[in-house]
């Protein structure tokens, strides 16, 4: 790794502060880099500080962060270089979010509906929407499975929002995002995403809301 001496030309917000991001890739443009450091914070505020982000040191004061979210963070580091720290992005990640982006930029409709959703959820308008609206985002539930024809109940579909705001749901991120073929015999390309979901009370990781845009909306199923 070549990290050491580049210029900071983005910052990574991780709980509460902010943080250099560098690059080996010194011929990304300063949009993508912005956009890097973006979604990376999205992906790194599952975690309430940046101590517990030490995964498994690899030499003096690096450490990598492929343990996070699987495989989704590898060739993602934190450099600590006598108590400054910083987010190190070798080639491969970088190229890996260049490659997550043109899907993600495929599908901008679809994104900006569950972008528009994870808003929704993160508001006080939740008890002020008409019921199928409601309806169509217990279908968005974390707890829910639901096949295409069934109409919960109302005290259900209450029952399961209320649950549902204890919790703050982050953005789209586009190392969450990709799209898999329809069971269909079209064999069509369906998005899909993992959306973060943290508790307010305490800002820790509750788990995931994975969502499926099919039909022009977003739902939460699983894929077959």
């Amino acid at each position: 790794m070549s990290h050491w001496g580049l210029a900071q030309t983005a910052q990574v917000h991780i709980a509460g502060s902010n943080y250099p991001a560098k690059f080996d890739d010194t011929s990304l443009s300063f949009t993508n880099r912005k956009r890097i450091a973006s979604d990376l914070t999205i992906l790194l505020a599952v975690v309430p500080s940046f101590e517990e982000l030490k995964g498994r040191e690899i030499k003096a004061g690096v450490f990598q962060l492929s343990w996070l979210s699987s495989k989704a963070l590898d060739g993602f580091f934190l450099l600590d270089d006598a108590g400054k720290k910083s987010m190190i992005i070798d080639k491969t990640a970088s190229d890996k979010y260049l490659n997550a982006f043109a899907v993600m930029d495929a599908h901008a409709s679809s994104v900006q509906k569950a972008n528009e959703i994870v808003t929704l959820l993160n508001s006080n308008r939740l008890a002020s929407q008409p019921m199928q609206v409601l309806k169509d985002l217990y279908r968005c539930g974390y707890f829910s499975n639901l096949s295409e024809d069934y109409s919960p109940p109302e005290d259900e579909v209450w029952e399961i929002l209320n649950e549902m705001q204890k919790w703050r749901y982050l953005g789209v991120s586009a190392l969450c995002f990709e799209t898999k073929k329809a069971a269909s015999s079209d064999g069509a390309e369906i998005p899909q995403v993992l959306i973060f979901t943290l508790d307010k009370a305490t800002s820790t990781k509750v788990g995931t809301c994975p969502l499926v845009f099919d039909n022009g909306k977003w739902k939460r199923k699983w894929m077959p």
